[in-house]
């Protein structure tokens, strides 16, 4: 594979309650997405799969940009996004043409029960960030408590967002997410993914899909 890759895991940080620096080190070593059945797995630079004991995409070590474990949180913020600058700098990262945000192809994103994407929670402060490219939190409420994330300038400017979800758990928040059912609502972060110039698309099975308005299965 020849262009750059950057490779985020949305809840990469170090705190208490199943956090932990044993837990940012080892988030460091390894991405998880869900992908229905499939669980691509970063290890040593190559994607995985499940049952599968060779490679399936080599990836150059050096087109890996992870979160730096060994300092604060804000500091590691800070970081990230000077990395980010450096490979706008050189444009191998592109820029939006309607924000000064990177403009990356793809963002894969998961979503809580709770509706929380990246780690951007419901009522968080966080969410009002406007003019960071990469943020964190230390009040998470879930574990680990401290987190690294994009902020939703960022994630919005880029080129393709995919949001993966499955299970029942979390059929109410895709409904209220995607369905848009009005003011009084509560407004889910998975609900403000909103591309200015892209695309978004949602993979979601049967119990997670299964309180949208209109839907139909078809065996």
């Amino acid at each position: 594979m020849d262009g750059w890759l950057i490779l985020w895991k949305h809840h990469s940080g170090r705190g208490s309650g199943g956090g932990g620096e044993g837990f940012w080190k080892q988030q460091r070593r390894r991405w998880d997405v869900s992908l229905g059945y499939r669980y691509p797995r970063v290890f040593s630079g190559k994607w995985w799969t499940v049952g599968s004991n060779n490679p399936t995409v080599p990836i150059v070590p050096s087109h890996v940009h992870s979160i730096n474990d060994s300092v604060t949180a804000e500091e590691a913020a800070d970081k990230y996004t000077f990395a980010i600058r450096q490979l706008v700098k050189t444009r191998t990262v592109s820029v939006s043409d309607i924000s000064d945000c990177p403009k990356f192809d793809l963002i894969l994103l998961g979503m809580g029960h709770d509706g929380h994407v990246a780690s951007l929670f419901p009522n968080h402060a966080v969410l009002d960030e406007k003019d960071e490219w990469v943020t964190f939190i230390t009040d998470s409420p879930e574990p680990p408590l401290e987190r690294i994330t994009f902020t939703l300038p960022v994630i919005n400017s880029a080129s393709n967002v995919a949001i993966v979800v499955k299970g029942e758990r979390k059929a109410e928040a895709v409904h209220l997410a995607i369905d848009n059912i009005g003011h009084d609502s509560p407004s889910l972060p998975a609900g403000l993914v909103q591309l200015t110039k892209g695309k978004l698309v949602w993979f979601l099975d049967k119990p997670a899909a299964s309180k949208l308005d209109g839907l139909q299965f078809s065996e």
